[in-house]
């Protein structure tokens, strides 16, 4: 099979064995939601707010697609959905570099300490009270703003992009940043 574009109606295809000419072109307007049709127990379940990344480091392949964020609204209702719906112990975040948008990060953190509180979710039936959450970050972009929204994940799980601190060697991949 060829999957030309974004692959979530494609793989479903494939899967389903509708398409027979085995080359299938999508191109959604959007990121389709997922979760819709899962099972309720999950040990890890990976979550996308946004595909892509703005960057252009030679290396990387976020970087093959040009960054697609999910509304925030949207997102905030995916997250509810899943966290209402699913046991699952640890929630990861699938975007690139969560951090860029220090807003959208805010958004998404206050949304995730809401639902992963015991205290404030009395109809949550799920086997595991405090899900354990992991991220990605770009380690320059990290002030004290982005460790508050950090503190309010409860110790999560962080994942730096740390490429390299040499000068040539940053500058070769592409790879800008202020290291002062």
């Amino acid at each position: 099979y060829l999957v030309i574009g974004q692959g979530e109606e494609s793989f479903r295809q494939i899967l389903d064995k509708e398409n027979k000419n085995n080359i299938l072109k999508t191109i959604p307007k959007k990121i389709i939601n997922p979760y819709e049709e899962l099972d309720d127990v999950y040990d890890v379940i990976r979550f996308e707010s946004s595909r892509g990344c703005p960057y252009n480091c030679s290396f990387c392949n976020y970087a093959q697609t040009k960054l697609q964020e999910i509304p925030l609204e949207e997102v905030k209702k995916r997250i509810e959905y899943i966290f209402k719906n699913f046991n699952f112990k640890h929630f990861t975040l699938l975007d690139a570099n969560l951090n860029i948008n220090k807003n959208r990060m805010k958004t998404i953190c206050k949304t995730i300490e809401k639902l992963n509180n015991p205290k404030n979710n009395n109809n949550n039936t799920s086997k595991f009270k405090t899900k354990q959450i992991m991220l990605e970050l770009k380690p320059e972009l990290i002030d004290e703003e982005i460790i508050s929204y950090l503190k309010l994940l409860k110790r999560p799980k962080v994942e730096l992009g740390l490429q390299s601190s040499d000068k040539l060697v940053l500058k070769k991949s592409n790879r800008f940043y202020d290291r002062d």
